[in-house]
């Protein structure tokens, strides 16, 4: 079984500076982990990375889907998780974390900008 998770949020951005600001993350990682294997797929306005972590080579890797959808004046960003197909739950609310993560440093950023 696999555990899976999904979410979206709109940040006041143009797609452009999505793109900018996520292969930012992207290159510099989060504080426990980073982001391995990663492929862009622009015409897609799809990423694909490998969730990877820093201080425990025994932890599962987790597959993480991005896209981004423009909506004018802001940019929709979905997140897509998937655990390794042995996973059968999510006790301590990993896969949603990485996504909060991710959600949260896009919008650090963006304040940073203004």
């Amino acid at each position: 079984m696999t555990v899976k998770r999904q979410d979206s949020e709109t940040f006041k951005t143009s797609k452009e500076n999505i793109w900018t600001i996520l292969d930012e993350i992207l290159d510099d990682g989060q504080k426990a982990y980073s982001y391995i294997n990663t492929r862009i797929i622009q015409h897609d306005d799809t990423i694909h990375t490998t969730i990877e972590h820093d201080y425990s080579p025994f932890t599962l890797s987790t597959q993480l889907k991005i896209t981004i959808q423009d909506k004018g004046d802001s940019t929709v960003v979905t997140a897509y998780t998937t655990s390794q197909w042995f996973i059968i739950g999510d006790i301590f609310n990993y896969y949603r974390k990485y996504i909060r993560d991710l959600f949260r440093s896009i919008e650090i950023k963006i304040k940073r900008q203004a």
